[in-house]
């Protein structure tokens, strides 16, 4: 009994302990804010951070779900549809890519670059000093506590004495930084980042400042941040489109699935994630698919043992819009493989409702797809741009 004693007296000690430290970081926040908000002249509000789970960056992210939008065309003149997609694929996410040459580490030393959060897409948290610090000095300290983040989220430093900005976790140990920023995104697919995982990431900067005895400062007040993520989602929601093409067999019997592989093959399309075809995109820019190739009907994917038993009515071309660079260039592309397909395969090309394309209704799509582009441009996020891969 008196051990039992004991060990509830030492559970109970470490439970005050725990409360004392989440709390006197809450009150380190809450008049850290209280400061920022004078010299900005107004004041800020402190919500209870909860707990939540972690989520990755993908920066090569798969074609959209089944969910996703899709371009659909009555007149050249109209302005763009947006009716829910039904491309019956299931679309999982994207293959790794496999077996680098170099190291991260070695790549980062031979070839620095800058690396830095995006304006208009993160929220950041910004440590200023002038005593270089090494990596896992805020490294470990970051590592600690980031799963306190379900949005993306980054950790930048300004290398000693080189002067540029560099992902931390890309760099080798014995690299060293001056200024330090932490960054979160401010939306993404799953909608705009919240008030509560807002604070969180204010608590995790005030914990990394206080372990390098620095100063914090957002780059955005909360209210800012908070607007900004509403604006972003909504921009997400309004450009995350496909723009999808059929080629339908002529005859009865369908296209045998030799002849697609043959054909695939001569367009240019390789086979590849979620068993369908992809032309791959050989910049630097964007998707790193400039558009995909899959069966019109379920399940949407190829089994490569079975290409010969394979008969099928029809093809679905599709590109996601937002995330290719140039994307009229890549619709042209796309319409150049639907054409060769038809003409090698005894096929028509036709729109999601199957209803025939001609050249002036592709046109029309075009023209449409420019204007996203250019309303995306306006935004402030290029069509094929990191912060496009990002969000899209």
């Amino acid at each position: 009994m008196t051990e039992l004693r004991v060990a509830l007296a030492i559970v109970g000690v470490v439970v005050v302990l725990v409360v004392a430290l989440v709390s006197y970081d809450k009150f380190r926040l809450r008049q850290l804010v209280r400061r920022r908000a004078q010299l900005n002249g107004g004041a800020a509000d402190w919500d209870e951070p909860s707990l939540s789970g972690t989520a990755e960056l993908d920066i090569n992210p798969p074609p959209p779900d089944l969910n996703q939008k899709a371009l659909s065309i009555d007149d050249e003149d109209t302005e763009p549809r947006l009716s829910l997609r039904d491309i019956d694929a299931e679309l999982d996410e994207i293959e790794r890519t496999a077996n680098r040459s170099l190291d991260l580490n070695e790549v980062a030393a031979a070839n620095p670059r800058e690396e830095t959060p995006d304006d208009i897409v993160d929220f950041v948290a910004i440590l200023p000093g002038d005593e270089a610090v090494t990596r896992d000095a805020v490294l470990g300290m970051y590592r600690q506590h980031e799963y306190l983040l379900e949005k993306p989220h980054c950790i930048f430093g300004l290398r000693h004495p080189q002067g540029v900005w560099r992902n931390l976790e890309h760099e080798p140990e014995s690299a060293r930084f001056t200024d330090i920023q932490l960054s979160v995104q401010l939306a993404d697919r799953n909608g705009p980042l919240e008030e509560a995982e807002l604070n969180r990431l204010a608590q995790l900067g005030l914990r990394v400042a206080d372990s390098l005895g620095r100063p914090l400062m957002f780059s955005l007040t909360f209210e800012e941040a908070l607007d900004r993520a509403q604006a972003l989602d909504k921009f997400c929601r309004k450009y995350d489109v496909l723009a999808i093409v059929n080629v339908v067999a002529n005859r009865r019997e369908g296209f045998p699935g030799s002849d697609i592989a043959r054909t695939a093959r001569e367009s240019g399309l390789q086979f590849g994630a979620m068993n369908i075809y992809h032309r791959k995109n050989q910049q630097s820019h964007g998707c790193r698919h400039l558009f995909s190739m899959a069966n019109m009907y379920k399940p949407g994917e190829f089994d490569p043992g079975a290409l010969e038993d394979l008969q099928t009515g029809g093809l679905t071309l599709f590109m996601n819009i937002p995330c290719a660079w140039d994307p009229s260039a890549v619709f042209r592309e796309m319409i150049d493989c639907c054409r060769h397909l038809a003409n090698a395969l005894d096929g028509s090309l036709t729109d999601r409702e199957n209803n025939a394309l001609d050249d002036r209704q592709i046109d029309g799509i075009r023209k449409q797809i420019d204007r996203i582009a250019s309303e995306m441009t306006q935004f402030g996020v290029t069509p094929g741009s990191e912060a496009a891969v990002r969000l899209f």
